[in-house]
Formats: structure tokens, sequence, C-alpha cells
């Protein structure tokens, strides 16, 4: 049997073939086949899809798992047009307390929203492209694992900007697709995104909210136990994290894609952009070579309003709020 959708395929009979168990794909790209199999029986059912089979590599499925929610984050994107631009929001924000640099740049820089997103999604692609990280979609190499975290802190800032700033399209988005949910439910059971940074209320999107909250609750229980019996850390989370490479030497040998989807058989993130490679290159392991610099405490916008050291606020004034928060 042919799984694919043919030219002259009407919408109504789209991948309208047998479902499969993930044992009897027999491709190199079966994960992602299984991925999509289950989003298209029911995308609300994020349990079953998250959860990673039986005998499965572990590190493969969270690779294949961003590489799907990658591609399906465009489409949603794709809804922002003439909605968020850089006079709407010029600024990269979820709430005030919190501005995102774009790293997409020689040195992190603000950008207005939609170019933040863009280039957040272009540097995504391009790093799960890439041959030298990812060189084949069989295994993943221990010292790939360090960027995951990254790149999932990175695209949940696309659903918190949405969800605070352009509510109606993250609405209508969710109810059809379930990806938000998905997404949070991803990293909560894979330990990709601190909660500090989940702001999305879960009670506000989400459909599977027992599950959501049992989830939650069975892995603050597991890190208790792990700390009063000093369990090791997981493979992960023990490997130690390679150097990261330099701009100049990445750019060149990561291939530059957002994906788009197809016509037929699994989506793929084959197609090109016309964004520069030296410039994508750099975008999210800029972020790896910031996180082992240590944390300083951010600076304050330009022209927001400080004390400065040992200085006191003038009579009868209230001192000044404190600067928003900003985060390569």
């Amino acid at each position: 049997m042919i799984r694919r959708n043919t030219p002259g395929t009407k919408s109504a009979q789209l991948n309208a073939w047998p479902d499969q168990e993930l044992n009897e794909m027999d491709s190199c790209v079966a994960l992602q086949q299984y991925i999509q199999q289950l989003i298209r029986k029911d995308c609300s059912d994020v349990k079953t899809i998250c959860q990673l089979p039986e005998g499965q590599d572990e590190a493969l499925w969270q690779y294949e798992h961003l590489r799907q929610l990658t591609m399906e984050l465009n489409k949603f994107v794709t809804s922002f047009d003439g909605i968020c631009t850089d006079k709407t929001c010029f600024k990269m924000k979820a709430t005030d307390e919190w501005h995102y640099l774009c790293a997409a740049h020689k040195k992190p820089k603000e950008c207005c929203a939609i170019d933040y997103i863009i280039h957040t999604l272009d540097g995504t692609a391009a790093l799960l492209n890439s041959t030298k990280w990812f060189p084949d979609r069989v295994h993943v190499p221990v010292k790939s694992l360090k960027y995951f975290k990254s790149i999932a802190r990175r695209l949940y800032r696309i659903f918190a900007h949405a969800y605070f700033h352009h509510r109606p399209i993250f609405d209508e988005f969710e109810n059809e697709t379930h990806l938000c949910e998905r997404f949070v439910v991803f990293c909560k059971l894979y330990d990709l995104v601190p909660d500090s940074c989940l702001i999305i209320p879960p009670n506000e999107f989400m459909v599977n909210k027992e599950y959501y909250a049992y989830l939650c609750a069975t892995i603050v229980s597991s890190s208790a136990g792990d700390e009063e019996g000093g369990a090791a850390p997981t493979p992960a989370a023990a490997a130690a994290p390679a150097p990261a490479p330099s701009p100049a030497s990445t750019a060149s040998t990561i291939p530059l894609a957002i994906p788009t989807p197809s016509g037929g058989g699994p989506l793929d993130l084959g197609a090109s952009t016309a964004m520069s490679q030296s410039t994508m290159g750099r975008s999210v392991v800029a972020e790896v070579e910031q996180a082992s610099v240590p944390a300083m405490p951010p600076p304050p916008l330009e022209g927001a309003a400080s004390t400065g050291v040992g200085e006191t606020p003038a009579a009868g004034m209230p001192p000044p709020p404190p600067p928003p928060h900003e985060e390569a």
C-alpha cells in the first residue's frame, strides 16, 4: 500500500490509509511517521502522543518531537500575519516582567516580536537539520543533547507571546490543534523547560488538566526521592556538555531550512529560506555559549529609572520600580 497523498487527492481523503504499529514501520523516519499518525488520530490525546514507546531511544524520541513541533509552529505563526508587526509588537515579550533578546546576531539584541519568532524558527530548523550535530535520523549523539533545552525554551516563548498579546489567535489555533498543551506536556515529561519559564496558566488552555496535574506531582515526588536517596542523574543530565563551537565555524556547516508541510508522506524540514546561513548558524549556538557564563544581574533597559548604588530617592518619592529582566 502506498502511504502517500497522490496529486489530485481531495481534502476529505487526505492521509486516508490504515494506521500501523510502530514496529511495522520500516523506515529511517519511522518515529516521525508514528508521531504524525498519533496526531492525526487524536491531537488532543497529548499523553499518548508524548509518551515514549516501549523499547525506543528517548533522545531520538525527543529529537523527532522537537522537529514536529517546529514544523507545526510555522503554521501557527502564519496566523500572525498583519497582526503581530514591528509597530504593534516592537519588543519580544510575554509579560512586562521579561524582555527576550534575540541571539540570531553577533551580540544578542532586541528584535520586534515577529522578527524574533522568525529568527527562532529559522535557527531551530537550521540546528535540527545540521548534519554536524544530528548526522542521521536513527541516533542522537550525546554531544547534541545539550541543545534540546535551549530549543524548547526559545520555542515556548512563541506560545507565551501569542497567549498574552494575541489571545484570540492563540485560542483559535489551540482549540484546533492542542499544540501548546502538547508542547508543555512534552517539556514537563522530559524536563526541558523549568517551571519558572512556563508562565501560561495551564487551566486556561489545557484539556487534560488532571493528567498534567498528575504529571507535575509525579515529577516533584520523583525529584524529592532522588535527593533523599542520592540517585544518580539520568544519562542526558549526566552527560558533560561538549564545548560550544565558534559561530564562524558553525555557520558554514549548518544548512538553513524552515519547515513547511509537504504534499505527501511525512512532513519534513526541507524547504530553504532566504535568511543567511552565517546569521542563523549563530542563533542557538550563542544560547549555549552564554549558558556557560555565570549568571549576572540583568542590566536595566536604556532609559529605565535607577537610583544607582548608594543613592536614595528624593524625600516623599516612592522608590522606582525594578526594570524588566532581559534574557537571551
